[in-house]
């Protein structure tokens, strides 16, 4: 037990580690009334510069999906209701493809995203030249390939050509390596901010405005604004 935990603190370091155990006992002995979340908040640049060289990820087949895509339809981890309501917000899917299957998907969007696991809002600033990008998700097979790279490559190409000049985006702080891939991408951390879930109620602490929000009904939801904030 003991190893485990330091383990932990050298992935995530001790005052994540602490909150991420905190945050298991809780859920297990409340059955799941009770949580605590805690997202790093990150802003990366969209450069001219692609990850992959032009003769790798040739194979992966990137495109932008409308909403009765087969293969986006076939994900049967993802509500057809979640993403039928992505879709009407304004939101855009990414698709990555091999050989006619399905190997990663990421979704973007400009102007407010409404977030489904915690109730608060995210806007990316300014809106004309920013998104927010989500739910990044690749294959496992696929994982240790060009895919995701190439996957970013192509819809990095397609914002730019838009004059998006960088994303924001919200990563668990207990997920490493998705903060790892995020960096790696030139994503730098702005801020965080953290939620304990008792109930309905939902408590937000951040170092970033509003610093501090308690919602206990659906419509109390606060708004994070990334990026840059005075255009």
């Amino acid at each position: 037990m003991l190893d485990r935990i330091r383990q932990r603190a050298a992935e995530l370091g001790w005052w994540n580690a602490l909150l991420l155990l905190v945050s298991r006992v809780c859920e297990r002995a409340t059955t799941g009334h009770v949580k605590l979340i805690k997202y790093e908040l990150m802003v990366q640049p969209l450069g001219p510069d692609p990850l992959l060289p032009s003769n790798r990820g040739v194979s992966v087949d990137v495109h932008e999906v409308a909403p009765d895509h087969p293969l986006l339809l076939s994900t049967t981890f993802r509500d057809p209701a979640i993403l039928q309501a992505r879709f009407e917000s304004g939101a855009r899917c990414f698709l990555a493809e091999c050989r006619g299957q399905l190997a990663g998907f990421l979704w973007v969007t400009q102007g407010e995203y409404l977030e489904d696991e915690v109730r608060c809002r995210f806007l990316a600033a300014p809106v004309d030249r920013a998104v927010w990008d989500f739910d990044v998700y690749v294959v496992d097979s696929y994982r240790l390939t060009p895919v995701f790279a190439r996957l970013w490559d192509v819809t990095r190409e397609a914002l730019r050509a838009q004059g998006v000049r960088h994303s924001c985006s919200r990563i668990s702080a207990f997920n490493q390596a998705s903060i790892r891939a995020h960096r790696h991408l030139g994503a730098i951390k702005v801020g965080w901010l953290a939620v304990i879930v008792l109930g309905s109620w939902q408590c937000f602490f951040s170092n970033q405005r509003p610093w501090l929000w308690i919602s206990w009904f659906m419509r109390s939801r606060p708004l994070f604004v990334l990026g840059d904030k005075q255009n």
